[in-house]
């Protein structure tokens, strides 16, 4: 009879574990920023649509046959 023998083999393990390797400071401070600017301001125009018996006030020029669309 022949000798047993075993056969054996090695096996790597690899892991990664997080180190600390610096501390950083953060942190928040308030900012308040003032600034004054200027600019020329446009004039808007409501465009108001009437249907039916509507009583708009304060519309004057707008809602006249010009503004409103053609009825068939």
């Amino acid at each position: 009879m022949l000798p047993c023998r075993w056969v054996r083999e090695e096996q790597v393990t690899v892991e990664k574990q997080p180190v600390v390797r610096e501390e950083v400071a953060m942190g928040k401070r308030p900012v308040q920023e003032t600034k004054q600017v200027s600019d020329t301001v446009r004039r808007e125009e409501a465009h108001v649509e009437q249907e039916g018996d509507v009583n708009v006030q304060g519309t004057e020029g707008i809602g006249s046959q010009a503004d409103q669309p053609e009825q068939e």
